[in-house]
């Protein structure tokens, strides 16, 4: 995966969402498929799935390695 782009590859990235997908080895996920939901209580976040707490530490593990921005609100995950 490469670390940086150059505008004028942007400005054709943005034209083109599927060529996004395979050049920076992303998947593609359906909104349905997002059933883990992030909320913060006091200074930490908890994780939801069907309104149950995650308390899976596999789960926890893989969710705190997508380095998601605690500024980013409405948070939803893929469940695996």
């Amino acid at each position: 995966m490469r670390n940086t782009i150059h505008k004028n590859e942007l400005i054709h990235l943005i034209q083109d969402p599927q060529r996004v997908i395979s050049v920076y080895d992303l998947e593609y996920s359906k909104p349905e498929i997002l059933s883990i939901s992030r909320l913060k209580k006091n200074k930490q976040f908890l994780y939801y799935k069907c309104q149950s707490l995650v308390k899976d530490k596999k789960t926890l593990s893989r969710i705190k390695n997508l380095v998601i921005p605690p500024a980013w609100n409405n948070v939803h995950i893929a469940s695996i």
